[in-house]
């Protein structure tokens, strides 16, 4: 009778991934051999990517692995989530259980304090011989099949809190241990992850902020200059940049007369831009209850960078390069449609693929009639396919708007009155018959009007099933590779 030693290797694997993690961890303890067979199997699914977070024990945890002589050589991913401990008032089950929550705040709060967790993170990254991408994170992947349905990857340490305790560390926007006006967790994490890169003499080629609560602040791109000679390697290096960020004003100074000295949206993010040359695949996710702040930078991003050798104004930084790009991701925004034309336009050159996510296009220039409902996303998609020199070959737009109002794709072949696509997505040469097929397809789902003498319809109802478009994540794409992604603490 063939045994778990003598049956074929793809058939031990096969048999291995039926099982959960503690019960794995249980099959690699039954003998050596067992344990060599799947070694390089399990070192993929656990050790190529990991989340950590700021607690001591956890980014020891990350020291400990950027120091195996195997497991760091797989790991090339690294995520940085902002789990942290509460400070609010919490009801405990027993004294031991608060006695160890009470600790562990304590613990972070000095970690963070002292700057010990950048330390941690630069010798943990010093020693990791393929790193290729590093990110931060609010959010746990939800998608670790192997444990249930209900089961995630969470950060390495989280799970073993919540057991011991009973209660779950949080995702925050600012640090646990200060009052709402002292600065900015996210800024921080942000600033001491590019750093602890840059000490390390680490260049990673992709850095993503992928994060579903609050965005990051526009301080967190602050880069003075006494740290270019550190962070700069790190920002020249990256060929890949996703980002969700703030773009209003974060201060009020102002100047002698009352005006305000402030006056450019998301300044420092404009300058940051401007360290990242070699850029191929861009990712904005802007708030899209920032209107005004956004349509200012979308423009400014839309202008060709300069060739002024004139000191730049420091209030007002110039226009960027990215003369590598090839990807443009935009998201989150409500804009007019020749702005993000504009944006388009500006880097045809390089541009191959486009991505507009949950964009609420909100203008009526590109109108001709006085029609009372309007089609901006037909009007958009006529205009794309006859600019001049774009030459795509991906183009995915999806959970379109237009003012308060849903947008949706024809969907052919089906019954009159069905439900229309929300996504649409084309990879290949003939991209402009593609964008006529969007022009021809696109459709507002304007609120039905009641044909009676007493009644009407009101064109101006809000959108009805707004959360029918959250089911959507702003970032799914990113979750099409994780569910492999090895974060447990077992």
């Amino acid at each position: 009778m063939a045994s778990l030693l003598t049956i074929p290797l793809e058939l031990l694997v096969a048999i291995s991934s039926f099982l959960t993690t503690p019960d794995l961890g249980a099959l690699r303890l039954t003998c050596k051999q067992v344990e060599k067979s799947l070694y390089e199997w399990f070192s993929k699914e656990f050790f190529i990517k990991k989340q950590f977070m700021l607690t001591y024990k956890s980014l020891q945890a990350f020291v400990d692995i950027s120091k195996h002589p195997s497991f760091s050589k797989m790991l090339s991913h690294v995520i940085i989530a902002t789990d942290v401990y509460a400070d609010k008032p919490i009801r405990f089950r027993d004294n031991e259980a608060a006695a160890l929550y009470t600790q562990g705040f304590q613990d972070q709060t000095t970690l963070l304090n002292t700057g010990i967790d950048r330390d941690m993170l630069t010798e943990a990254f010093a020693n990791l011989e393929n790193l290729q991408t590093v990110g931060i994170r609010d959010f746990n992947n939800h998608e670790r099949a192997r444990d249930g349905k209900n089961a995630s990857w969470s950060s390495w340490g989280a799970p073993t809190v919540h057991r011991e305790t009973g209660i779950a560390l949080q995702f925050t926007k600012r640090l646990p241990h200060s009052p709402q006006h002292s600065v900015d967790f996210l800024a921080r994490v942000f600033q001491n992850l590019i750093y602890s890169l840059g000490k390390a003499n680490q260049t990673p080629a992709e850095l993503e902020v992928l994060l579903r609560h609050d965005p990051l602040p526009d301080s967190a791109f602050d880069v003075p200059e006494f740290l270019y000679p550190i962070v700069g390697p790190v920002l020249a290096g990256l060929k890949k940049l996703l980002l969700r960020v703030e773009t209003s004003f974060e201060r009020t100074h102002t100047h002698t007369i009352g005006t305000a000295s402030e006056t450019v949206s998301a300044r420092l993010l404009r300058r940051f831009l401007g360290l990242t040359a070699k850029v191929e695949h861009l990712r904005l996710n802007l708030p899209k209850d920032e209107y005004e702040f956004n349509e200012q930078f979308l423009r400014w991003l839309a202008l060709p960078a300069s060739a002024s050798t004139v000191e730049p104004d420091f209030f007002d930084p110039p226009p960027v390069s990215l003369s590598c790009l090839t990807k443009l991701e935009l998201g989150q925004i409500q804009t007019y449609p020749n702005t993000i034309l504009d944006v388009v336009q500006r880097f045809t050159p390089t541009l191959r693929r486009l991505e507009l996510w949950k964009i609420s296009l909100r203008d009526v220039h590109l109108v001709t009639s006085h029609d009372p409902r309007p089609n901006f996303w037909k009007s958009f998609f006529k205009k794309l396919s006859k600019m001049p020199n774009l030459e795509l070959d991906h183009l995915r737009v999806g959970m379109l708007g237009q003012h308060t109002r849903f947008v949706q794709f024809t969907n052919h072949g089906t019954e009159t009155g069905s439900p229309g696509h929300k996504i649409k997505q084309y990879a290949g040469k003939k991209m402009e018959e593609f964008l006529k097929e969007l022009a021809d397809d696109v459709f507002v789902l304007w609120p039905q009007v009641i044909e009676d003498e007493h009644e009407s319809g009101d064109d101006d109802e809000e959108m009805a099933d707004e959360d029918e478009y959250e089911d959507g994540d702003e970032d799914e794409e990113e979750e099409e590779d994780e569910g492999d992604e090895g974060n447990d603490d077992e």
